[in-house]
C-alpha cells in the first residue's frame, strides 16, 4: 500500500501560515534556516498536470508538515525541498511512478445505468467505498440507457506532472518527533517502498503558492 501523507497535512494558525519563529516557541524545537535532516518542514504546494495546467494549489489553509529524512514525505517532496530556505520555492518534474501511478485498465467497472443517481453524466465524478473501507473516486466514462463504464484511475494517472512547493515555516525537530518518526517507519517497514503523492490532492481547483 502507498505510503499516506493525509494526516501530515495541517491547517495553518488563525490569521495566516506561523513563521519559524512562533512556530518554535509553540512546538518547542528551535529554529533553523535551512531544510535539512531532522529539521520539520511545512510547505505549500502546487500540482500541475502534462500541460502545464493547474490541478491543485491549496495555499495557506492546508499546510503540509513533515520530518525532512525521516521518512514521512514522499521522495519528491524532499527532493523539492533539500537546502531551500525559508520563503524558497522550487519546481520538479515528477514521472508516473512517483505521482499517481501508472494507468490501470482493470480500475474500470460496468455497473447498471440504475445504479448511478438519475442526473448523473458523461465527466462526472462519483464517490463509491471499496471493499476495504476506503473512499474510492470514480468517473463516468461512457454511458448509455442499459450501462455505465465507470474509470476508478486518478485522472492523472499515466502522466508525469510539476510539483512547485514553497517552504513556509522550519525548525528543529523535537527528540520526542523524531523518536515517533522512527517508531512509524518501523511500523511501515513491510510495505511497498515507493511512495505516491497521490493522497496529497485534492480535485478543486486554486492559485497557485507565489515563486520567490
Amino acid at each position: 500500500m502507498a505510503h499516506r501523507l493525509a494526516d501530515a497535512r495541517v491547517p495553518a494558525a488563525h490569521g495566516g501560515v506561523e513563521s519559524a519563529q512562533s512556530m518554535s516557541a509553540a512546538r518547542g524545537g528551535r529554529a533553523v534556516q535551512r531544510v535539512g535532516p531532522e529539521v520539520v518542514v511545512r510547505v505549500e504546494y502546487a500540482l500541475y498536470d502534462a500541460e502545464g495546467e493547474l490541478v491543485e494549489a491549496p495555499g495557506p489553509d492546508e499546510i503540509i508538515e513533515f520530518i525532512f529524512g525521516a521518512g514521512q514525505a514522499p521522495p519528491a517532496f524532499e527532493r523539492a525541498t533539500d537546502g531551500l530556505s525559508l520563503g524558497e520555492s522550487r519546481r520538479v518534474e515528477l514521472r508516473p511512478a512517483e505521482a499517481f501511478g501508472p494507468r490501470d485498465e482493470a480500475a474500470m467497472v460496468v455497473v447498471e445505468r440504475g445504479e448511478l443517481p438519475p442526473d448523473a453524466a458523461l465527466g462526472d465524478e462519483l464517490e463509491a467505498e471499496s471493499e476495504d473501507g476506503e473512499l474510492v473516486f470514480l468517473r463516468v466514462v461512457d454511458l448509455d440507457e442499459e450501462i455505465a463504464r465507470l474509470d476508478a484511475n486518478h485522472p492523472l494517472a499515466g502522466q508525469s506532472v510539476g510539483l512547485l512547493l514553497k517552504v513556509v515555516a522550519l525548525r528543529a525537530a523535537t527528540s520526542q518527533e523524531l523518536a515517533q518518526a522512527a517508531s512509524e517507519l518501523e511500523a511501515r517497514s513491510d510495505e511497498a517502498p515507493d511512495v505516491l503523492v497521490s493522497s496529497l490532492i485534492r480535485r478543486e481547483r486554486s492559485a497557485p503558492p507565489e515563486s520567490v
